[in-house]
Order: structure tokens, then C-alpha cells, then sequence
């Protein structure tokens, strides 16, 4: 016998906060929470909501990005995972509070924009917490958030769903694909934003990048330690926690290499707002000295790449999004530059560029 796996989805409690900051936050996620900041801060908010902040990679992401006069309040449901983020702190002051997004205690029209980064796959009522994202926003807000593109774009995911079903065939654990990879369709996504009441259809933007890793036991522990996947395992074989992550470890070093491993991760971004259709436009809060790429697609399931130049990689990821590569320009005219990489061609071609105002 063993938990329920859909209540076990959400417990985010002993040490899965910490590994999961440590390990899955440089792993899979920065990149697309510096994206988010980056397409906030052009839009200029004065106050800022984040629902399921999780340990705050997001949050950090604002602070730096955002003036010191916008209020950020950064809210998640579960309180150990906000007990990580507090202690690890921002660059400036940043109101912490547990909150559930489908409920949130917040008067109506108190927030410019609501963010939201890899949460909505968890909301047992997706509507729901959008509608209230779309209450407490003021006319012209904007509610931002991203969600992971299906398992089989995200490679990591994908090899350590499949080694765990060879490991336990009977009831293979499939927390990955079933809730942070089993929100990806865009019609249905589209559905629940207008059962919310946001105009459609929404503006999705699928963007894929990639994740780099020393060894394969680093995305082996994130994943299995460092989520909920880990109560699922755990429900099977009390004591298999680390042989499951031994056996993971060697089904990425078997698809990726034993040394330094590099796998494909996709997500797809949605800003939505609430009075009228969505006028955003991706790249154009890149500075003058930005040479990073900002790829946009409009096209359901066409990827756009996240890709620096070169020189903005480092050791641990292949896409660093630093505040070099997209340093927020608070003048009307902010550069931005749009670079088109056709699938199966890695060599950057230009696309576009510009000067575009922020609207």
C-alpha cells in the first residue's frame, strides 16, 4: 500500500525544500524565472503578487530586476518551501506569506500584476485560481505565468520517469508526468483562462532551453530527492530512496554521458490580462549591451529558443539569463532584438531588430 499519488503531488515538506533549491533551481529553473522578471519589469508594475513562490527563485528574479519602490509580496501554500525562500533571502526587503492560491487574501484590485512560475499544474482548480489572479489585479494588470511543455520535451524528466517504471513495473511512480508535465495542452490552458473570465485566446509563447548538469547524479538527486517524486518512490520502498537515485543517475549517464550531462527542457509562457486582449511582446526589455536571443513563435508547439552568446554561458548552465543578457531598460525606448534559430540549426540568425516602447 501506498499514498495517494495526487495528494502526495503537493507535499513539500523534510528535506525536498532544501534539494530542491539547491539541486532543481539551477537545474530547470532559473533561466525561465529570470525570463519572467525580465518580462515584468517592462511593464513597469507597482505592485507585484507571486502565487506559489516556492523557494524563490522567481522572487529573487523580481528583486533584482524590479525598482525598490514596487512592493513585492511573494505567497505560497505550503510553508516549509517559504521557510527556505526567507532564509535565503533577496537583495531588498520582499513581504513573504503563506496564501493559497485559490483563495487569496487580498482585497480586489490590489496588485498590478500576479506572477506565477511552474505552479499552475498544481492548483486543484486551475479556473479558479486564475479567477482569482484576474480579482485581485487592477484594470490593465497582468497576470504572467509559465508551465512545463509535455515529459517528452523535458529530457531529464523524461529518462527518470522512464528508469523508475523499469524499477517498479507493477505501479510505476508517475508524479512528473502526470502533474508538473500534465499541464501543457494550449486549448486547455486557453479554457480555463476564459472560464476565469481573461479575453482569449491567450498569447502562448513555448520556450526551450537547456539544462547542463556535472554529472548525471546531480539531476538523478533533484528529481528524486528534491520533489515530490520523492514521496512517491518512498510509498514503494521505504528504504529505496537511494537506490532509485542510483539507478536514475545511471539512466542519464547511459542517454547523456557519464561525465557532464546537457538535456532539452521546454516550457511555455502565458501573459494574460484581464480587460482586454494582451498586447505584450517578448524581447523588448533587453538593454543596448544585451546579446542574448528572445525568440517568439506564436505558432502552438513551434519552440523558440532561449540562447546567449557564448560568452553569457558558465560551467553549470547551458542558458544563463544574467542581468547582462537582459538588463531592463527603464526608458521608453528599450532595444530589443528578436534572433530566429530554424529547428535542427543551433547557429543564430537574425531575425529582427529594433527599438520598441514599452506599451
Amino acid at each position: 500500500m501506498h499514498t495517494d499519488g495526487h495528494n502526495a503531488d503537493k507535499v513539500f515538506a523534510g528535506s525536498i525544500p532544501e534539494l530542491y533549491d539547491v539541486y532543481l533551481v539551477p537545474l530547470i529553473f532559473e533561466p525561465y524565472a529570470i525570463d519572467l522578471a525580465r518580462r515584468l519589469a517592462a511593464r513597469r508594475p507597482g505592485r507585484v503578487l507571486e502565487i506559489a513562490a516556492g523557494t524563490g527563485v522567481v522572487t529573487r528574479a523580481l528583486a533584482t530586476a524590479l525598482p525598490a519602490s514596487v512592493d513585492v509580496v511573494a505567497t505560497d501554500l505550503n510553508q516549509p518551501m517559504l521557510d527556505r525562500a526567507s532564509s535565503v533571502g533577496t537583495c531588498r526587503p520582499i513581504e513573504w506569506r503563506q496564501a493559497d492560491a485559490m483563495a487569496l487574501p487580498f482585497a480586489d484590485g490590489s496588485f498590478d500584476a500576479v506572477v506565477c512560475q511552474f505552479g499552475a499544474m498544481f492548483f486543484p482548480d486551475r479556473a479558479r485560481a486564475f479567477a482569482q489572479a484576474r480579482r485581485v489585479l487592477v484594470p490593465g494588470g497582468v497576470l504572467l505565468f509559465n508551465v512545463w511543455d509535455r515529459i517528452e520535451e523535458n529530457e531529464f524528466a523524461a529518462t527518470v520517469t522512464e528508469a523508475l517504471a523499469g524499477l517498479y513495473p507493477q505501479d510505476p511512480p508517475r508524479f512528473m508526468a502526470r502533474t508538473p508535465h500534465g499541464y501543457c495542452e494550449n486549448g486547455v490552458i486557453g479554457q480555463d483562462l476564459a472560464k476565469a473570465g481573461f479575453p482569449g485566446p491567450p498569447l502562448i509563447e513555448t520556450l526551450a532551453a537547456r539544462s547542463r548538469a556535472a554529472s548525471s547524479r546531480i539531476p538523478a538527486i533533484a528529481y528524486c530527492q528534491g520533489t515530490p517524486l520523492r514521496n512517491e518512490i518512498e510509498s514503494r520502498d521505504a528504504a529505496g530512496l537511494a537506490s532509485a537515485t542510483a539507478v536514475c543517475a545511471n539512466a542519464l549517464a547511459r542517454r547523456f554521458g557519464t561525465g557532464a550531462v546537457d538535456g532539452k527542457i521546454q516550457a511555455h509562457v502565458v501573459p494574460s490580462r484581464p480587460d482586454r486582449r494582451d498586447r505584450f511582446r517578448p524581447g523588448n526589455a533587453c538593454s543596448q549591451s544585451a546579446r542574448a536571443s528572445v525568440l517568439f513563435d506564436r505558432t502552438p508547439r513551434t519552440p523558440v529558443l532561449l540562447e546567449p552568446h557564448a560568452d553569457l554561458f558558465n560551467d553549470r548552465y547551458a542558458v544563463t539569463l544574467s542581468e547582462t543578457a537582459f538588463g531592463v531598460r527603464r526608458d521608453k525606448a528599450a532595444l530589443f532584438q528578436w534572433v530566429q534559430v530554424p529547428p535542427g540549426n543551433r547557429s543564430s540568425r537574425k531575425h529582427r531588430s529594433g527599438y520598441g516602447g514599452n506599451e
